[in-house]
């Protein structure tokens, strides 16, 4: 009896894990950085503090607390919050780990860029001097593709490292045929002037020229 029941807990813990793992790459329409700067409520540079992890209708949510380091969509001369909330689908509950292809893993400590959507309890992004303070929920644009890191020696000058989307677990799709991601590693510094590109482009995009909290 006690090698059936053995045997029967060892075949379902297998289930679930199976059932909470990725089995294969989520299938994403690829978008380009334009995109990505033109669909973001706010662009910045973080740091990830800590992260919590809660349980809605099945599905592991992550919550990360995001120090802002800068702030890349904004005019300088606008109050700045010190932290956004992050949501990301998967995490540890618990003690049952689930993970979702597409969806990236984030570390305490490292250093990011996202481009983020938010959403406060109207549904609408809040202002960024108060997105910290009205219950702001914020999700990246495009999942990994909208979660930049940082390449190379993690404490050289961010300044001058490339920068790359976090692609694991994606595979990309554009009329029925698979095709590569958009998004190339590139500098900071070319990063900031496509985002002045777009204002140019855009007029009615609230973007500013690139100045963070803390450039």
């Amino acid at each position: 009896a006690l090698l059936k029941r053995a045997r029967f807990l060892c075949a379902l813990s297998l289930t679930s894990l199976l059932a909470l793992s990725p089995l294969t790459a989520a299938l994403m329409t690829p978008v380009s950085l334009r995109q990505l700067i033109t669909q973001a409520d706010y662009i910045a540079r973080v740091q990830v503090q800590d992260t919590s992890v809660r349980r809605e209708g099945g599905r592991h949510i992550s919550a990360h607390t995001l120090k802002l380091l800068a702030l890349y969509d904004k005019a300088p001369s606008a109050p700045s919050p010190t932290s956004l909330t992050l949501e990301t689908l998967g995490g540890s509950y618990q003690g049952l780990q689930q993970r979702v292809s597409g969806s990236p893993q984030l570390k305490q400590g490292e250093e990011l860029i996202v481009f983020l959507r938010c959403a406060a309890h109207g549904g609408r992004a809040p202002a960024l001097e108060s997105a910290q303070h009205q219950g702001a929920r914020c999700r990246l644009v495009g999942m990994g593709q909208g979660l930049w890191r940082a390449q190379g020696a993690p404490h050289s000058d961010p300044q001058g490292r490339p920068w790359a989307p976090s692609l694991e677990g994606i595979s990309f799709m554009k009329g029925g045929a698979r095709v590569e991601s958009a998004l190339k590693p590139m500098s900071l510094s070319a990063l900031l002037q496509a985002i002045r590109e777009a204002q140019r482009q855009s007029p009615g995009l609230d973007l500013g020229q690139g100045q963070g909290a803390h450039q």
